[in-house]
């Protein structure tokens, strides 16, 4: 994510690419059914207010040979926090139709909402985000990564504004959590730039050369 900790295939089922990297919470469909998210709760385009005309739209299997460009393009810019950017099968239009695949499943049973950041004219792939259910009942976590073009331009913190916003309106969300290491400055930067809530930080297993082993979460009230 500018790299966080997917998007999500948005960090359980360590859906790679899509998703952040962080080890299951709960049984997703478990807390998908304790929010009722049905798979009509979330919209599947959303169009962003960005001067660069971005957009984030449902992933789909379709977009395996774009979302693997991206991964290869931005390699070196996501190996320090992503763990999934070490193995060369992500950068494989292949293995990412299997794990977009998996994603469109989730999306049907409730259980994650996976997203490209794209540019709404040509469609080129600058990104991933989503909101994933692991985290525990009544709660919705998001995930997002950038584009090595994408960095420093704010498309990772105005997507995870548009997914905050989101998330905040599903019925039965109590807190929205976005989780990524200390050592991540420009992922920590987003959630609090929008408002989110430093809850803790606790020690945790480093899986990327550039975390530091220190777990932030970062809190927001939800709709309830």
């Amino acid at each position: 994510m500018e790299p966080s900790g997917p998007v999500p295939l948005l960090s359980g089922m360590r859906n790679i690419d899509l998703r952040t990297d962080r080890g299951s919470q709960c049984n997703e469909h478990e807390c998908a059914m304790s929010l009722n998210l049905l798979p009509g709760a979330v919209p599947e385009h959303v169009a962003l207010v960005h001067p660069d005309g971005i957009a984030l739209r449902r992933a789909r299997t379709a977009d395996a040979e774009a979302l693997a460009r991206a991964v290869r393009e931005s390699r070196d810019h996501l190996l320090p926090w992503m763990p999934w950017a070490a193995n060369d099968d992500s950068c494989d239009p292949t293995f990412q139709a299997t794990r977009l695949r998996d994603g469109e499943a989730s999306w049907r049973r409730g259980d994650e909402f996976n997203y490209l950041i794209v540019d709404s004219a040509a469609q080129r792939v600058l990104g991933a985000c989503g909101l994933m259910t692991r985290r525990g009942p009544r709660t919705l976590e998001i995930g997002y990564w950038s584009h090595v073009a994408s960095a420093g331009r704010g498309h990772a913190r105005t997507a995870a504004a548009a997914l905050t916003a989101i998330a905040r309106r599903v019925p039965g969300v109590d807190e929205v959590f976005i989780i990524c290491d200390a050592a991540n400055k420009r992922s920590a930067a987003i959630p609090h730039a929008l408002g989110y809530v430093l809850r803790g930080i606790a020690p945790r297993l480093i899986t990327a050369p550039g975390e530091a082993g220190q777990e932030m979460t970062w809190v927001m009230a939800g709709g309830g």
